[in-house]
């Protein structure tokens, strides 16, 4: 019993080291395609500014 819970409980740390480590990668992935974005935005609100 004592062997399963330290099992257990080592299976749940990486788990969580695999998670939080998972969930930092989407989030710079999420803010790059946020900028990429942000700059296609900027681009199509310029031109439509430039058109009379």
């Amino acid at each position: 019993m004592n062997k399963f819970t330290m099992i257990l409980t080592l299976l749940l740390g990486m788990m969580m080291l695999f998670t939080s480590s998972y969930f930092s990668l989407q989030k710079k992935k999420f803010k790059q395609g946020v900028e990429v974005m942000n700059e296609f935005y900027s681009a199509e609100l310029e031109k439509s500014f430039y058109i009379p």
